[in-house]
């Protein structure tokens, strides 16, 4: 109810903690807080004694009279008084105290005289509220024992109120225990379990007659008393992590932690047990996620690279061995990504049946993989990769077509190669790199000469780039010849770099790494921009030739490269011819199809080149319209010496014939070769015995006679 003046105390906010604490602010329903009350109005011949518990503007109160609720609300500021005041308070003659001779309650209804009141203080030594007893007429006859009287009555009704209050919490205790879904478990001071919860009987599936008396400890795996000690002592407010022991002999991963108190002389320690279960399961489900491939199941990049750097730090000796497979690209742009995805799943089960036990294989990405050996040499490295190789190369059934394919592999050693993990798969990189240039289908193992070569390659590609900008390249012109009539057609363009230092570079040594660090695609641009310009100057029935990189179709920015280039330099798009070699055909091969094809709309020629060596099939004349297919130099070289060389170029020039394609023979270097090129009716023909790679300025058709005097061609235009 609503209370007259009160003054409020420094500590209001933790006298206001405190009283929440209790059950209830009334203490009017509590049958011992009432009789002590009447024992003390009886006591003191007092018509009126109450208990007052107050907050902020609110008081609540159990009273021995029959005066009703707003007669005994007047008190409330004397009772306030003996609050604030912390003792007893007598006040004999209210209306000559000048405290409170003018308050309303003394001046008018019910005029109060007498107050005797003493302040109820709580176990925090925070004041709540006053047990008082009120007169309307004046005494004068309280002795200093009935004021200690009174205030031990005071103390015996505050006992009464915070034992409502543990009663209540205790109560509240039991019922959140009962609740909870954690186990609440508590135990004696010699470790037998006095309670056990509902959520107890469920984790330890022990029913509560089962557990009850017996030592925490056993229930434990592993458990003993120090384990248990460990978590009250030295981990107090902490959660440790351990095992229930479960009837069936099996485990259950526990989260515990514990607290000990005393009561009444007797040590009690209480343990809260969580089903670790879920949250253990989730985490090795996140775990694995975060260290496996998703698609085959195997150690992903992350773990591989960690388990490399273990192995190192603690002395481990083996090999790294770095795989990948060739061609992959063909296969899962040809029959798509699903057919892709389960050749992966195969070939990663089938690595896995031929490697030794506690050999870890991961999936680093894409068609690539990793596996680590432990204690082993370098011979048995190169057996494992050699029994690896053969693996792969065994038909797989992969929706019911039978694909062949190869892998290439790379070895390092342990500690040799590195110190690290980074080191080691770079060394291992390096040596795969290695055994796909020198052929696919082998592996090589890593050595010092081949890390001196891969920085010798990463210093060309930067000076290649500088060249660019310095104007070192040049474009040479080789001709070639309509081998009848021996009528210039023609000049292939061929790139040449004259390095300040090195001189004349080899393209056969910079090509290479342009294409393995992607500059070729501005190189080539550039080529094919070069080319155009030059090419537009010459009479109007030359043609100019320009090789193409199987790595330039990798981007979609060819076909314009190629518009460009003729749109620039306004040379028609039938005087340039496109050179490529069977790899194009080979990688991706729907996508560079269809490139090809748009770049045959333009209208400029497609020449197949190196024809007859590798992978020919004449499948790719049926599936493209080239405009000439030119003869392998290896062939023609081979002219009069081999028989089998003179029935490779008779059978491509005679196929050419029969579908309409023109022939090319390059490197003819000899009148015997060039006869009988001419014999076999070969179209065109290119070599030294009719004009070296010259600079623009140098051309044949700017000649009348080569350097022996002797005509070599007729000049058109």
């Amino acid at each position: 109810m609503p209370a007259s003046t009160y003054q409020i105390p420094d500590d209001e906010t933790l006298r206001i903690q405190t009283l929440r604490s209790f059950a209830s602010l009334s203490a009017r329903h509590d049958e011992i807080v009432q009789k002590s009350v009447d024992l003390v109005a009886r006591q003191f011949g007092a018509p009126i004694a109450i208990v007052t518990l107050f907050e902020n503007d609110t008081q609540c109160f159990a009273s021995s009279s029959l005066f009703d609720d707003e007669t005994v609300e007047s008190v409330f500021g004397l009772c306030s008084r003996a609050v604030l005041d912390r003792q007893v308070l007598f006040v004999e003659d209210a209306c000559n105290d000048a405290r409170f001779c003018e308050d309303p309650c003394v001046t008018g209804e019910p005029a109060i005289r007498f107050y005797a009141g003493a302040p109820l203080i709580g176990a925090n030594d925070v004041e709540v509220g006053a047990l008082s007893i009120v007169d309307t007429k004046p005494r004068f006859d309280l002795s200093e024992t009935s004021r200690e009287i009174l205030g031990e009555m005071a103390s015996l009704v505050m006992l009464r109120i915070e034992d409502q209050r543990l009663e209540s919490m205790k109560r509240g205790a039991m019922e959140l225990a009962s609740a909870t879904p954690d186990g609440v478990i508590v135990t004696n001071v010699t470790g037998g379990i006095d309670f056990w919860n509902p959520a107890a009987e469920r984790i330890f599936e022990r029913k509560r007659g089962e557990a009850q008396g017996q030592n925490f400890a056993e229930f434990i795996v592993d458990g003993s008393a120090s384990l248990l000690e460990d978590c009250i002592v030295e981990r107090s407010g902490d959660s440790m992590e351990c095992e229930a022991r479960l009837p069936n002999g099996q485990a259950r991963p526990i989260e515990v932690s514990a607290t000990r108190w005393e009561h009444s002389g007797n040590v009690f320690t209480g343990f809260i047990v969580r089903d670790a279960s879920q949250r253990k399961a989730a985490a090795e489900r996140i775990w694995h996620m975060a260290h496996h491939d998703a698609l085959t199941g195997l150690a992903n990049r992350t773990f591989f690279n960690t388990r490399v750097q273990n192995h190192i730090e603690h002395g481990g000796s083996g090999a790294v061995l770095y795989v990948d497979m060739d061609d992959f690209k063909v296969i899962n742009d040809t029959l798509g990504h699903h057919a892709g995805d389960e050749l992966l799943r195969a070939f990663a089960e089938r690595l896995s049946l031929g490697l030794p036990p506690e050999t870890l294989l991961a999936r680093l990405g894409g068609d690539e993989f990793a596996i680590l050996v432990d204690r082993t040499t370098p011979d048995a490295a190169r057996a494992l990769a050699t029994t690896l190789l053969d693996l792969a190369g065994r038909p797989f059934e992969i929706d019911g077509k039978t694909l062949s394919m190869s892998v290439s592999a790379g070895i390092a050693m342990t500690p040799e190669h590195g110190e690290t993990s980074a080191q080691i798969l770079h060394c291992a990189d390096i040596a795969l790199y290695e055994a796909k240039r020198a052929g696919r289908g082998s592996y090589h193992v890593y050595d010092l000469a081949l890390d001196e070569r891969t920085r010798d390659r990463h210093a060309l590609g930067h000076a290649m780039r500088e060249a660019l900008q310095n104007d070192e390249f040049e474009l040479y012109y080789q001709p070639f010849y309509e081998a009848e009539t021996l009528t210039l057609v023609g000049y292939e363009a061929l790139i040449r770099w004259n390095h300040p230092e090195r001189g004349l570079v080899p393209p056969g040594e910079f090509i290479p790494v342009a294409e393995e660090t992607g500059f070729i695609h501005v190189l080539g641009e550039w080529v094919l921009k070069k080319a155009c310009r030059e090419a537009i100057t010459w009479p109007a029935g030359l043609t100019v030739s320009v090789n193409l990189s199987p790595v330039q179709f990798r981007r979609k920015a060819l076909n314009s490269a190629v518009t460009s280039a003729l749109s620039q330099s306004g040379l028609p798009a039938h005087r340039l011819e496109l050179e490529i070699t069977e790899t194009v055909l080979l990688d991706e091969t729907m996508a560079n199809l269809a490139t090809l094809k748009q770049l045959k709309s333009l209208g400029v020629r497609v020449s197949l080149d190196d024809f007859g060596v590798g992978y020919s099939s004449l499948s790719y004349l049926r599936t493209f319209p080239f405009d000439k297919l030119k003869i392998d130099r290896s062939f023609v070289n081979d002219l009069g010496t081999r028989d089998e060389a003179l029935a490779i170029v008779r059978a491509v020039t005679g196929m050419g014939r029969s579908l309409g394609i023109k022939t090319t023979a390059e490197g003819v270097e000899t009148e015997e070769q060039y006869a009988c090129l001419r014999e076999e009716r070969c179209s065109y023909i290119q070599g030294y015995l009719f004009g070296r790679p010259q600079p623009v300025q140098r051309l044949a058709h700017l000649k009348d006679h080569d350097a022996c005097g002797e005509a070599r061609w007729r000049s058109v235009g």
